[in-house]
C-alpha cells in the first residue's frame, strides 16, 4: 500500500530519493548492502534485522547530535527519522540487487 509517489510514506520517499540521487551515496549504500546481504542464500533473508542493521549504519553517517538532527540533503529531525519505513527501503535496495544480478547473468 503505497501512500506518496509509490512508497509508503513522505519521509520514506524522501530519504530514497536523497540517498539514490547522490552518485557517492548511492554507490555507498550498494557496497553496504552486497557487504551486508548475500543473493546467493537459499533461505529468504531477514528482511527486519537486515533493515535495523542499514537503519543504524545511517544514523552513524548522519547524526549531527549538536543540532539534534539527521542531515542528508535536508535537516531531519528525530520524529521524521522514526517516519521511515525501513522494510520497504531494504526491500526496495535487495530488489534492485537482485534485478542487476539478473541482468549480469543473462
Amino acid at each position: 500500500m503505497s501512500d506518496y509517489n509509490g512508497w509508503t510514506n513522505y519521509e520514506t520517499w524522501l530519504l530514497k530519493l536523497n540517498l539514490d540521487n547522490d552518485q557517492g551515496t548511492y554507490t555507498m549504500c550498494q557496497e553496504w548492502f552486497k557487504d551486508n546481504y548475500n543473493l546467493s542464500e537459499t533461505e529468504q533473508p531477514d528482511t527486519y534485522k537486515i533493515a535495523d542493521s542499514f537503519k543504524e549504519y545511517l544514523e552513524e553517517l548522519f547524526w549531527i547530535g549538536e543540532h539534534n538532527i539527521y542531515k542528508i540533503c535536508d535537516n531531519w529531525t528525530n520524529r521524521d527519522w522514526q517516519e521511515i519505513n525501513w522494510i520497504e527501503i531494504t526491500e526496495a535496495y535487495i530488489s534492485e540487487m537482485t534485478e542487476a544480478s539478473w541482468r549480469e547473468d543473462h
